[in-house]
């Protein structure tokens, strides 16, 4: 049973800091939708994220001079490298009036959308959705506290704690009886 728990434990923490990024990616974008509005944080959020796969794709491939062994990706090499260029322009051309750390905003969504797809496998859909949650509630209270990127600040109050240890033990709850069920 303990054995089970230290082998996933990795892809658990790993899920909370993937939650932890997807806090900090909302605040980015409730900064950037107060400025500019709601369709342009979306907008360019879902540009980086797409960016980001680019060029993870392309570092992949002049890594090991293949992408991935399915065949999913039998797009070629060039088609992903124009469509890569092409984000990334409108990337800069969406960024002339907003801060820099704008343009990082899809990058957590790219972490949300690879650790589902690597962690799920190995610990299941309700504890990968737990612990990014708990991830969430944890940098959201922090966040919240100091008003991040121009944001409303929301003191940490006892309340909100005790609601961030409530997620925590229920993500508790989900591993122990995913352990109690292997048994």
């Amino acid at each position: 049973m303990y054995a089970k728990l230290l082998e996933v434990w990795p892809m658990i923490f790993l899920a909370i800091l993937i939650g932890c990024g997807v806090a900090l990616q909302w605040s980015m974008l409730a900064s950037i939708g107060r400025s500019h509005g709601g369709f342009q944080a979306a907008w360019l959020s879902c540009l980086t994220t797409v960016a980001a796969l680019g060029l993870v794709l392309l570092f992949r491939h002049f890594q090991t001079n293949n992408i991935d062994t399915s065949d999913i990706f039998s797009i070629r090499i060039d088609v992903i490298s124009i469509i890569t260029i092409c984000v990334s322009i409108a990337i800069l051309i969406s960024l002339k009036d907003l801060p820099w750390w704008a343009g990082l905003s899809g990058l957590f969504g790219l972490a949300l959308i690879l650790g589902a797809a690597w962690i799920v496998p190995s610990i299941g859909v309700a504890e990968f959705f737990v612990a990014v949650t708990v991830g969430s509630a944890i940098a959201g209270v922090a966040i919240d506290h100091i008003g991040l990127f121009g944001n409303t600040i929301n003191v940490i109050t006892i309340p909100r704690v005790l609601a961030v240890l409530l997620v925590i033990f229920g993500m508790a709850i989900i591993r122990l009886a995913g352990l109690l069920q292997n048994d």
